[in-house]
């Protein structure tokens, strides 16, 4: 298929103080069953009244963690596990996942304003790590003006719609409820993953929750593709931003990071 971005980056490490890291699906990982201690909350939505539920986990600094696509905050455990000793970590369930509820109309906005609600009560001094992608969700209110930002491999469709001609044949099964091939085509077709590797996820235990996950990303993947592609949007940011490449990142990441610099004024770039 032609005209529309590759999707897929996978996004773990520990992230440094005022870091917004950005992915578009995280790999998929098996949950462990030895957990430490931990409780659950829930954040409200103000304006919806959507509860928006996470695990805390640790003690210290706050990182709140939002996970990406077909994924629940479940996925950064053993992320989570790593900063415990050291860090307070709130693993949030975006809405329609795990501890969270969700509202009857689906939005981007909604999502933003979930950002906004948890960090209220997470407060100024928290680290934010968002794995969605960058387009989805607004900067307003996810941290103080102030605190610089740093991007990486941002999942930006500069030269087309993320789903595209796939959305409607991968909609179509999951409407049918056909979540299993949905997923797989979705993998295949939107994100572009090898077939051998889909095949091989298919057997991980890790696939039955992703695969009851697909509405969730059938909405979003509609919501972001009527955004259009490009970064203009992207001029009027005025918050110092760092860019982050590895030295394998994917080449579409590449493109995205180099567009947005284009863009917007005075940002760095770090590789490694």
């Amino acid at each position: 298929m032609t005209g529309r971005a590759r999707a897929n980056v996978s996004c773990h490490g520990t992230p440094s103080p005022g870091t917004v890291v950005l992915a578009e699906l995280p790999a998929p990982v098996t949950l462990v069953k030895e957990r430490i201690l931990e409780r659950t909350d829930v954040a409200r939505n103000p304006d919806d009244g959507t509860e928006i539920g996470y695990r805390v986990l640790g003690a210290g600094r706050r990182v709140v963690v939002f996970h990406g696509s077909i994924a629940t905050g479940e996925q950064w455990y053993l992320v989570a596990r790593q900063l415990a000793s050291s860090h307070e970590v709130w693993l949030v369930d975006r809405r329609g996942r795990g501890l969270s509820g969700d509202a009857g109309a689906y939005s981007l906005a909604a999502e933003a304003a979930d950002v906004g609600a948890v960090l209220d009560r997470a407060g100024p001094e928290a680290v934010l790590v968002r794995t969605p992608t960058v387009r989805s969700w607004r900067w307003r209110r996810c941290e103080p003006a102030s605190r610089p930002r740093r991007l990486y491999e941002p999942p930006l469709p500069v030269e087309g719609p993320v789903a595209g001609e796939a959305l409607e044949p991968f909609a179509a099964l999951a409407d049918q409820g056909n979540l299993d091939e949905a997923l797989a085509f979705g993998l295949t077709e939107i994100v572009r993953a090898p077939a051998v590797v889909v095949a091989g996820m298919r057997q991980s235990p890790a696939w039955p929750p992703m695969a009851a996950l697909v509405p969730t990303w059938t909405r979003e993947l509609r919501s972001i593709d009527a955004l259009g592609p490009g970064v203009e949007r992207y001029q009027a940011i005025d918050v110092p931003l760092t860019f982050l490449l590895g030295d394998v990142t994917a080449p579409h990441h590449v493109i995205g990071t180099r567009a947005l610099r284009e863009r917007i004024p005075g940002t760095d770039l770090v590789t490694s």
